[in-house]
């Protein structure tokens, strides 16, 4: 319709994205020529992702077309993986609407309301998402209990796609007594944008006067 109306204004709106968009990407080089940046920005390789994990193991999680995935990098560079099939980016997208639409800014809400979505939120996802992570990262445990390898976090929790709206960390696995059912021991989950960002976060407390 615009473009039929006003066509300069259509070129003219072009023209200055197009500006824009390239004083971001030389932006964007000159951050790269900084020491220690020069993936800003960048996908890590799996090597950066393996060294993330030396310390403690990284938990990718995120949803498809078809399915919810996670996958847990060891730092051996073993690779666990684990799916919920059905759980894909339409269905979660339907389950998570009223609560992503809450955080707007320009949609009324109380902190009451918020806190009744997300009670619900995390009861219709529960025997889902969970249960996933529960699976995941406590395999190596319950193979071998008495093993010297890696059994218990902390581990580093990079989320994608629209789980990153809900705080999956609340849903902190456990180890559970046979008997009882009760919680022995919680597994500690720390957020991290990519793999890279918890590596130079290491690096950092790491230094001097840490």
């Amino acid at each position: 319709w615009l473009a039929q109306r006003d066509p300069a204004a259509v070129q003219a709106a072009r023209q200055r994205t197009s500006e824009l968009w390239g004083r971001a990407a030389a932006t964007l080089r000159e951050v790269q020529k900084l020491p220690g940046l020069e993936r800003y920005l960048m996908s890590a390789g799996i090597n950066q992702i393996k060294q993330a994990a030396a310390e403690f193991p990284v938990l990718y999680l995120w949803t498809s077309r078809g399915e919810t995935s996670a996958a847990l990098v060891l730092g051996d560079g073993t690779i666990l993986h684990a799916a919920v099939d059905g759980l894909g980016n339409e269905v979660l997208g339907r389950v998570l609407r009223t609560w992503v639409d809450g955080l707007q800014l320009t949609v009324p809400t109380t902190g009451r309301q918020r806190k009744i979505e997300l009670a619900t939120l995390g009861e219709a996802l529960k025997p889902y998402v969970p249960q996933l992570l529960q699976v995941i990262l406590t395999a190596r445990y319950t193979e071998d209990p008495q093993g010297e390898g890696w059994r218990w976090g902390p581990v580093t929790l990079v989320v994608s796609g629209l789980l990153s709206y809900f705080p999956v960390h609340a849903w902190s696995p456990y180890i559970g007594d046979d008997a009882t059912g009760q919680p022995l021991y919680h597994m500690p989950l720390n957020y991290a944008p990519s793999a890279r960002q918890a590596l130079t976060a290491r690096r950092r407390r790491g230094g001097a006067g840490a």
